[in-house]
This record gives structure tokens, C-alpha cells and sequence, in this order.
């Protein structure tokens, strides 16, 4: 949708609040926000901050490092959340793959592809596919699978707080170290916004 630069102050900060509201970029719509440093940034963090509908939330956002196999942290192709009891709650499935990819959402253990509880054939390259889930699938540990590289964010209401977090795909092996050197600081920020309206949710057989 659009790519913009940001420089930093003396502390090596930079906001978007200064350019622009991300959320009103696409009329309210899910949007998947890319935030890229120089790399000659050895070190650097970010946070997100929402103001949805008078509830605050501020979440700590994975950066997209290496491990040993070269594959991304934040990324990968199964997903394990564990939820508790909840109001409300949501998982914004992101296809960062590059290509189309299916996805599927499973109670407990992963199964064939499209037999999910939840199961979207396709998601488009960048786009979104929100899944708002029932009581049903309260107390339970859920199971993500994809045909590609996905992130997921999961957002719950437990009807005092909402809260919002980036799930860690399943670990199969160590995460490279960080390459040792000398800390600097980035010049600017750069970060491009994609328009990623969510792919129609197809319920799958629910097996309580």
C-alpha cells in the first residue's frame, strides 16, 4: 500500500505518530505493517501501541531474526496458543510467504490439511485471515498449520482487559546468536504498509 522513511532522534527513536494513524491508512481494515532497520542496527525493539474502543493495549512486538536453519523466529508453519477462559478472542493469521498458502486450525493435535475446526484454503500474499473463535474453543490448546510462512497475533477479551500478543511458532531448532560487534545506532526506519483486507473464514467440523 505505501513505503515511507522515518529518521530517528539523538536517542535512536522514531514513532510513526508523526507521519500518520497506521489504523486509518486502510478505513479501519487489518493491516500488516513491515518495520525494517538498517543493518548496521545491531540492536532494536518495537512496540505497538492500540487504542481500540477506549481500551488501550501496548504490545511488544518479535523481531523477524534468524535461527541456525536460516528460517525467521517470528515465522513458521505450526503455531501452538494456549487459551484459557475467555469473553472474546481473535487470531489474525498473516501470510508473509510470498505466495498463496491454505491454513488450518486445530483443537489439541494437528490433523490432515483442510479438516480444521477452521480452515481457509487460501490466503493471498500479505493479506489477513481473522478467526474469531466460540466458547468452544475455550480451555483448549490450539494448533495452527499453513502450507507457508505465516505470523499470528491473538487478541482476547476476557471481559476486564484485552490483551494482544504475538504467538512463537513450534521451535525446532536454536536461534542463531546475534553476530557480536559493536553497538550503533539505526539512521532511519523504514516500513511499508500493505492493505490486507481478512479472507473469508470456512468453519470446519468441530470435534468436542
Amino acid at each position: 500500500m505505501g513505503l515511507f522513511s522515518l529518521a530517528t532522534n539523538a536517542n535512536g527513536f522514531v514513532s510513526t505518530t508523526s507521519f500518520a494513524n497506521l489504523h486509518n491508512l486502510t478505513g479501519s481494515q487489518p493491516l500488516l505493517v513491515r518495520a525494517v532497520t538498517p543493518a548496521s542496527a545491531i540492536t532494536n525493539a518495537a512496540t505497538l501501541h492500540i487504542d481500540s474502543s477506549g481500551a488501550p493495549m501496548t504490545v511488544g512486538l518479535t523481531p523477524i531474526r534468524r535461527r541456525s536453519d536460516g528460517t525467521s523466529l517470528a515465522q513458521g508453519t505450526q503455531f501452538a496458543v494456549a487459551l484459557g477462559n475467555f469473553r472474546t478472542a481473535s487470531l489474525l493469521i498473516a501470510n508473509v510467504s510470498g505466495s498463496d498458502i491454505g491454513a488450518d486450525i486445530f483443537v489439541g493435535t494437528r490433523g490432515p490439511a483442510d479438516s480444521g475446526i477452521f480452515t481457509n484454503p487460501r490466503i493471498v500474499t500479505n493479506a489477513i485471515w481473522r478467526v474469531n473463535l466460540t466458547p468452544n474453543e475455550s480451555l483448549s490448546n490450539l494448533v495452527v498449520t499453513s502450507t507457508g510462512l505465516m505470523i499470528i497475533e491473538a487478541i482476547i477479551d476476557d471481559g476486564k482487559n484485552i490483551n494482544a500478543f504475538q504467538v512463537l511458532p513450534t521451535q525446532q531448532s536454536k536461534a542463531s546468536r546475534a553476530p557480536s560487534g559493536r553497538l550503533r545506532r539505526p539512521r532511519h526506519l523504514s516500513m511499508t504498509a500493505d492493505a490486507a483486507p481478512s479472507s473469508r473464514r470456512r468453519p470446519g467440523p468441530y470435534k468436542g
